[in-house]
């Protein structure tokens, strides 16, 4: 949706301010049901990140957290939305508890919920 400073990906809990130069695309759908989709390494513990969108915070339960050795996943729930994230080995996170999460929104892509097609 459209606001004030500029569009945000709105899923009740979860919301993602998203850069100017997706309007263009994205603007056929503005006030529209979108799907929003992005890559597990693209969500970065908050800590580990020094240049980031502050208004692309995301405070999210983790569910579970599965240690790959050098990486670790964590399965996350913001409200309804559910996502994984992929974050250093270094991350010590437990199981139900909350952590701050960066989206990486430049490399986000969006869908047509009705044809499953690519937006952006």
């Amino acid at each position: 949706k459209k606001v004030a400073s500029g569009l945000v990906f709105d899923q009740g809990t979860l919301k993602v301010h998203i850069q100017d130069d997706f309007l263009k695309h994205l603007s056929p759908y503005i006030n529209k049901t979108v799907l929003f989709g992005i890559r597990p390494e693209d969500i970065y513990d908050k800590l580990f990140v020094s240049d980031h969108n502050p208004r692309n915070i995301i405070q999210a339960m983790c569910d579970l957290v599965e240690p790959m050795g050098s990486e670790t996943y964590l399965h996350m729930k913001s409200g309804d939305a559910r996502f994984t994230a992929k974050v250093s080995g270094q991350v010590q996170v437990e199981a139900n508890t909350d952590i701050d999460l960066v989206f990486d929104v430049n490399k986000a892509h969006f869908f047509d919920p009705e044809t499953e097609e690519t937006i952006i």
